[in-house]
């Protein structure tokens, strides 16, 4: 439990040095990752869907 406490200081420590804009950025670049993520399994379920993987 120790471990967990350790991990939990260590990144707020490091979340607290973070300007403003910096913040903004990397919600920013997460956001458009997890749309990429799901576009992909979209894209992944309508070819399934249309029978592209059909042997």
């Amino acid at each position: 439990m120790e471990t967990i406490t350790i991990f939990k200081q260590a990144y707020l420590k490091a979340f607290e040095q973070l300007k403003t804009f910096q913040i903004y950025f990397l919600k920013t670049l997460s956001w458009l990752v997890l749309g990429g993520v799901v576009a992909g399994i979209i894209a992944f379920l309508y070819r399934v869907s249309t029978g592209f993987f059909v042997i």
